[in-house]
């Protein structure tokens, strides 16, 4: 059986934009891959065509059957993470072993306050 796993410093999830997700995968194959690819990426889940953009990736070519590798991103500036009515915005970490292998999903928040924006939501205001 094969697995790969990924996970970030801490378990850490939320980010506000510009700052550093670390953390590492890991994987256990039954057979040695082309790569493995770690993708930060947003795409958008609601009515309509779902969209997904990647924003930045590491590629390991030819690892071994088995190992660990850390990675490192910078949380993009844009777009926030939010939920909304009828649309919403998440960010995710990936890890693909490329030609069909396994894979791992890790939803993260990028946005001011390291929170995510939920429309029609009442926020405190100071004064």
């Amino acid at each position: 059986m094969s697995t790969v796993r990924i996970g970030t410093r801490d378990e850490r999830t939320a980010y506000r934009p510009g700052g550093i997700i670390e953390g590492a995968i890991g994987w256990e194959l039954a057979e040695a891959p082309k790569a493995i690819e770690v993708r930060l990426f947003w795409h958008t889940r609601g009515k309509g065509t779902e969209d997904t953009e990647v924003v930045d990736q590491v590629r390991f070519e030819q690892p071994a059957m088995q190992g660990a590798e850390p990675f490192r991103f910078t949380a993009p500036e844009q777009p926030y993470s939010f939920s909304g009515r009828l649309i919403s915005v998440i960010w995710s970490l990936e890890v693909v072993v490329l030609r069909g292998g396994p894979s791992a999903r890790l939803d993260l928040v990028i946005a001011p306050e390291a929170r995510e924006i939920v429309l029609g939501e009442v926020t405190p205001t100071s004064g």
